[in-house]
């Protein structure tokens, strides 16, 4: 089945939203960030109908079987639930920093590799030699310039790293690095 979600982030929006979606007449369980799911058969599938819930700081997101769409269509969300391929760099255009990496614990030598790749205007290229630079960071225990890194990765949007997505790897990968 489609479905809308109006999704709050605020204190009341999101309820309101939901309520709106629900025929409420204000008595809701929806508290905050809640969401309130609201079928096809509720009339709200229909585009014209979003701009209905989407007030304030709420957000509307439809799934069916094919995509995913979010009102305002400025919604950006941090991870779509789609299965696609997305293009990822060859491992080989990374094996002279791997060796120096891993093999040779030369972190130098393999941040200039690296850094040089970053450069480049191929994203997929890109993403993995930013995911690199801030691993190899993160190993020479340069947590805040990794952080950087894995925040300049997590902008990476329409490619792939280690069979995910870039921005959503270098965001979980970023996160146990906060508590440092």
């Amino acid at each position: 089945m489609d479905g809308a979600m109006a999704d709050g982030s605020g204190s009341h929006s999101g309820t309101a939203a939901t309520e709106r979606a629900a025929g409420s007449s204000g008595e809701s369980d929806c508290h905050g960030t809640e969401a309130g799911i609201v079928s096809r058969r509720s009339g709200f599938g229909h585009p014209e109908k979003w701009s209905t819930l989407a007030v304030d700081d709420a957000r509307v997101i439809i799934i069916n079987p094919r995509e995913i769409q979010t009102y305002p269509g400025t919604t950006r969300l941090a991870y779509l639930p789609l299965h696609r391929s997305l293009p990822e760099a060859p491992a080989e255009v990374f094996s002279n920093g791997e060796r120096a990496e891993h093999e040779l614990k030369d972190y130098a030598a393999a941040l200039a590799v690296y850094r040089e790749l970053s450069k480049t205007s191929d994203g997929a290229i890109r993403a993995g030699a930013l995911m690199r630079i801030a691993r190899t960071l993160k190993n020479a225990k340069n947590i805040a310039e990794a952080l950087d890194v894995y925040g300049q990765a997590a902008h990476e949007d329409g490619v792939g790293f280690g069979n995910d997505p870039a921005s959503l790897r270098a965001r979980q990968t970023r996160l146990p690095l906060l508590s440092f």
